[in-house]
């Protein structure tokens, strides 16, 4: 598998993004020639670029006084679920409005889009629709595929932004992870210094620690995983191949690129996330996630791995809750949450 997708890798032709020129950063203006850049390289230049003034930004509202939020990845596994506690939720005697960033043809296929997923996940409730904003857009390109226009009314409406969308696909480059989910980040930290700051609430994974990911078997077996510390970079070179496995790479470059923004002033939250793939309240399960696929083989065989072990799993719907509800706490003292059950 892993030779199969470096030569799909090797031969795949990374679209030109020198377009993206708003991001403060020369990193984001790479080409296809890039296609083996090495994570690490990516993010000195990344961080040696990014420079955020707030100086003519208002000043952040506090979570009761929010009206507008950005969601990205709302047909997402996560997502549809933040999506509901999102629109559930009592803010100060209101209801919030969600401006979700959907790829389709037009803001009816947008919208059903959005009702798919909270359908399958046994969650949707029409009278939310209107309180949904479809965004016709894709995170890829660049802002967002909305246009100047959009974006600024967008810098000028939303008051914080929950960024969980990514390309999660395990089996890929770096060189491709980055179009998806590390180059977008950049423009995310724009809509959230122009205008008014808005606090941004990423969505990360344990899975940038090979302990986790590997579950804490043979040399991982005593290893802890600190809230906010980053993961080894010894160990993901070495069981994170950046050619070959560049998700959590990209994962772990956004939360460095995040670090200093923080640094300079950006309010930032990120949410490690575990293994999740079923609901608890409602029963819903992921059926295109590689653990459901995997115990509904065992299931059908009548027979489990002597070698397989245990996996964190977390339940969806509390994950997208306690990021909903940490995000609206007012004077937290942490900005780093490990979301998983210990």
């Amino acid at each position: 598998i892993l030779e199969q997708a470096q030569e799909m890798d090797t031969a795949h032709v990374v679209p030109d993004i020198s377009f993206i020129s708003t991001t403060r950063s020369t990193s984001a203006k790479r080409t296809a020639s890039d296609a083996a850049i090495h994570p690490l390289d990516d993010l000195a230049e990344l961080k040696a670029n990014l420079s955020i003034d707030l100086s003519g930004a208002a000043p952040a509202k506090q979570p009761h006084e929010y009206s507008n939020v950005l969601l990205t990845g709302v047909t997402g596994i996560v997502g549809r679920f933040q999506l509901a506690s999102l629109l559930e939720r009592n803010v100060d005697g209101k209801r919030l409005t969600v401006h979700c960033i959907v790829r389709a043809k037009n803001h009816k296929e947008g919208m059903e889009r959005i009702r798919e997923a909270c359908v399958e996940a046994k969650i949707w409730k029409e009278e939310w629709a209107a309180r949904i904003v479809v965004l016709l857009g894709d995170l890829s390109k660049e802002l967002f595929g909305l246009g100047q226009e959009k974006f600024s009314t967008l810098c000028e409406t939303i008051d914080a932004v929950y960024h969980t969308g990514a390309n999660i696909s395990l089996y890929q480059a770096y060189s491709r992870a980055r179009l998806a989910n590390t180059l977008p980040l950049l423009f995310m930290i724009e809509l959230c210094t122009c205008d008014r700051i808005k606090p941004l609430h990423f969505v990360s994974t344990l899975g940038i620690f090979p302990a986790f990911d590997s579950n804490f078997t043979k040399e991982f077996a005593d290893e802890e995983l600190v809230e906010g510390a980053p993961p080894s970079i010894e160990d993901m070179t070495k069981v994170f191949p950046p050619q070959q496995m560049g998700y959590p790479w990209s994962k772990y470059v956004c939360e460095e690129v995040l670090r200093e923004a923080r640094d300079q002033g950006l309010p930032v939250t990120i949410y490690r996330l575990p293994n999740t793939n079923m609901a608890i309240s409602t029963g819903f399960t992921g059926m295109s996630n590689i653990a459901t696929a995997l115990i509904m083989s065992y299931i059908q065989e009548g027979v489990f791995p002597q070698s397989a072990s245990w996996a964190n799993n977390t339940p969806i719907d509390m994950v997208a809750e306690l990021i909903v509800a940490l995000s609206f706490k007012e004077n937290r003292k942490h900005w780093f949450y490990h979301l998983a059950n210990p």
